[in-house]
């Protein structure tokens, strides 16, 4: 069990590296911040969700170009991997990373591989059930039933 803060520290200078151009370095990168969300997802802990996020925000400022499916591939399904663990975990958090996280998957719905916009299909398919889900985002708190039954006041 590595600690959260080392875990950022080697996942941070790994998407560095990555981003600087290695394919290889960022498929690595992908498939390291995979397991980690696999693992982390479990937990519901302030560390956790927090080493979540910033994986998630730090990949989706990383786009693989849209015809590469060495790299399109395990960047989709980690994507989708990291919204799924946010979403168990801390729904209000994934809910603020959906605009940016459907922005940076749709490209790639226009990739020339087919592969990828499966993929990318699949990315947002897992938005939508998990992280807009009716329970996530419809389910309103006492307060908010209260203050939609309120009259409203005519001006």
């Amino acid at each position: 069990d590595i600690p959260p803060d080392t875990a950022r520290a080697i996942l941070s200078n790994l998407f560095t590296l990555a981003a600087k151009g290695s394919p290889v370095l960022l498929i690595q990168a992908m498939r390291t911040a995979s397991a980690v969300f696999d693992f982390q997802g479990d937990k519901t802990n302030k560390q956790s969700y927090a080493l979540i996020a910033d994986i998630l925000d730090t990949m989706l400022t990383i786009k693989p170009h849209k015809a590469d499916n060495d790299t399109c591939l395990p960047y989709l399904s980690a994507t989708s991997k990291g919204l799924e663990a946010l979403a168990r975990s801390y729904p209000s958090e994934c809910l603020a990373r959906i605009h940016t996280a459907i922005s940076s998957v749709g490209e790639y719905l226009l990739s020339p591989r087919a592969p990828v916009v499966l993929a990318a299909s699949h990315t947002l398919k897992t938005i939508v059930g998990q992280c807009l889900s009716e329970y996530k985002v419809l389910k309103l708190s006492k307060a908010d039933r209260k203050e939609l039954r309120a009259p409203v006041a005519k001006s």
